[in-house]
């Protein structure tokens, strides 16, 4: 396999990744929800940390050059998982955490544990 062909593989899979990880940040949102200011903040955070890692691929493999092939490589990484991915596991992840963040809720309010003291009694320790 040629060399520009195994970058635009890697490339491809960064876009997966990226998406991936976008989808996890998805998921957890719609399990634990936010502010809009706490959503933005970790938004702006994802953004920076893809932006970098993307960047410093970027420069690695292209040996400092920008290849326009690369970033179209990741663009369709990307647009591939959302298209053929994205909607059913983000549904069918955060449908199953929700459902196990219910039934632990359940189950320490059925066993009358009350999490929040035992921390504060973990911290005075």
């Amino acid at each position: 396999m040629s060399q520009q062909l195994q970058l635009l593989c890697r490339f491809f899979l960064l876009g997966i990744g990226i998406s991936f990880f976008y989808d996890c940040l998805r998921i957890l949102r719609r399990v634990f929800p936010r502010g809009m200011v706490c959503v933005s903040l970790e938004d702006i955070a994802y953004v920076v940390a893809v932006s970098f890692r993307a960047f410093l691929l970027l420069v690695q493999e292209g040996q400092g050059r920008i290849r326009w092939f690369l970033i179209l490589g990741t663009g369709l990484g990307m647009f591939l998982y959302g298209k053929l991915v994205s909607r059913r596991y983000v549904a069918i992840s955060a449908r199953f955490l929700k459902m196990l963040k219910n039934k632990l809720t359940a189950f320490f309010k059925l066993a009358k544990i009350d999490l929040q003291t035992v921390f504060r009694k973990m911290r005075k320790e």
